[in-house]
């Protein structure tokens, strides 16, 4: 299997031009494992059993941070996803810097190093412009044109959708409205898509729950 929901996931959330992100905090931090148990949702190694995660096929696919996701998923037995999620995102860095290193070897980005006051960090920028806006273009025609989406594209819009990475798809507020509105239309008739559209609700909102939980221990955490 490969990590094509992870990557495209990746690939929309940083800015091409300033090579950061267009979401932070929260929003990534639980993005990023939510579109790795998505991958592996899509190529069936993780299933919903009493709407839990379970781990149904645990061979190892030759990439470390999905090897991780199913070991900690066939540990827990049978784990609610913004439970596992909280596992995930307990070594988020771990798991980015795994998916960075398949991108880089992969050519999609490249990494500049660059200082400020003295401290290091690193910038990320496209190296595929043309594929990421092949992408965008396809997203756009389900969400603003209505076109038939794949299963793969229903998990990555509900991604989209509740880690509110809009901006990657339009510049335009009233574009953005748009795709929202539609994007609740199909969280609602899903199933006219796929048989399977109640497992990917379940998945977006487990992702939405964990998101909710950090911006809650934040908040609490600050006052």
């Amino acid at each position: 299997m490969e990590p094509d929901i992870t990557r495209k996931f990746y690939l929309l959330s940083l800015n091409p031009d300033k090579g950061y992100y267009y979401i932070m905090g929260a929003e990534f931090q639980y993005g990023l494992p939510g579109a790795i148990l998505c991958d592996l949702y899509y190529n069936q190694r993780i299933t919903f059993e009493n709407r839990k995660l379970i781990c149904i096929n645990p061979t190892p696919t030759n990439y470390p941070f999905f090897d991780r996701a199913l070991q900690t998923t066939e540990k827990k037995r049978s784990v609610r996803v913004a439970s596992l999620l909280s596992s995930m995102a307990f070594r988020g860095g771990w798991y980015k810097k795994q998916v960075i290193a398949v991108l880089l070897n992969n050519k999609d980005i490249t990494r500049v190093r660059r200082k400020f006051l003295g401290i290091g960090y690193n910038r990320y920028y496209h190296l595929k412009r043309d594929e990421r806006m092949t992408l965008i273009r396809r997203l756009r025609d389900v969400l603003l044109r209505n076109e038939k989406p794949e299963v793969d594209e229903l998990l990555l819009m509900s991604l989209i959708h509740v880690c509110r990475l809009y901006r990657a798809l339009s510049d335009q507020k009233n574009e953005r409205k748009r795709m929202r509105e539609t994007m609740k239309r199909i969280m609602k008739n899903g199933n006219t898509y796929t048989k399977d559209f109640e497992n990917i609700v379940e998945l977006s909102k487990g992702i939405k729950r964990a998101i909710a939980a950090a911006h809650a221990a934040q908040t609490s955490a600050a006052s």
